[in-house]
Formats: structure tokens, sequence, C-alpha cells
């Protein structure tokens, strides 16, 4: 996939941990997180974390690095070979699913405590950035695998 059908997709990222990645017509893992920093006006995603059968190393790649990335985590990598980026996440990475999902955060108004229950991310100019939380009874629902029953509530609740 080119970079210009990348832009401006947006993804949840409960619908994308788990999903299978491939290295041309293999597969190499599945995606297991999503390593962000925070440097910037908006939270930006750096390196995806992929997680091996027993005996491999996990890897972590950079965003830059993804080929394909579809709505469900099946992805397809640009590498030329795996050893590179056989690694853990290093001290001061967040994790956004370790560090973020089911985690209660203050809302816009400082006013009630909300959980966590997904993250939506968009990709825009070959960067995938962190755009914001969802806290609602449909992200809960998908949060534990509810994932049909929480579609169907909002395409009930759009028509």
């Amino acid at each position: 996939m080119t970079e210009s059908k990348l832009e401006n997709m947006v993804y949840l990222l409960s619908n994308l941990i788990g999903g299978k990645a491939r290295l041309g017509d293999k597969n190499v893992g599945r995606l297991a997180d999503m390593i962000m920093t925070d440097h910037g006006p908006v939270p930006e995603v750096t390196h995806l974390e992929i997680h091996r059968p027993f005996g491999y190393k996990s890897l972590l790649v950079p965003w830059r690095k993804w080929r394909f990335l579809d709505h469900h985590g099946r992805s397809v990598l640009a590498l030329e070979a795996l050893e590179p980026y056989e690694s853990e996440p290093k001290e001061g990475q967040i994790c956004m699913r370790d560090y973020l999902l089911d985690k209660k955060v203050l809302d816009c108004n400082d006013a009630e405590v909300e959980v966590v229950y997904d993250i939506k991310l968009c990709a825009h100019g070959n960067k995938l950035y962190i755009t914001g939380v969802d806290c609602s009874r449909a992200g809960f629902l998908r949060r534990i695998g509810l994932r049909r029953l929480s579609d169907l509530i909002r395409r009930l609740r759009r028509n």
C-alpha cells in the first residue's frame, strides 16, 4: 500500500492488537503493543511491538517500516531482515496498551474520572498520531471482546 493510501486512515487500538504481522508471504508474529512519544503537540506512535512464537525475540519495528496496516490489525512489514529489529521496549518508551488502556483519567473539565477503553489513532503525513481516547460503553464492549455488539449499537444509533 502506498503512503497516499495510508493518509487519513483512522484506527482503534483494540482492533489492531493481536493482528497478524507478515513479511512477504510469511507470518512473523502478532501486533502486541504500540510505542508512543509525547514530545509534540499531538502524541505520535513511533514503533510497533510484534510478539513472535516461542523461542523468537520480540520485534520493535519503527512505524515508517510498515507497508500496510488494515483496520483489523493485519499488517505487512517493509523489512529486509528481522534480526536488526529484535528488541524489547526500553525504559522511557511508553507502551500504549500497558500505559493507557483500562486506566483511569480525568475528563477535559477535570470533573470526572473515566476509564480508557480504547485509543483512537490517525495516519497522516506518513506518521501515526494518537487523536483521542474512547471512554464510551461501545469502547467497553469492544474491549471485552463484544465488537459485533458494539458495531450493531453504533449502526442503530446512527440510523
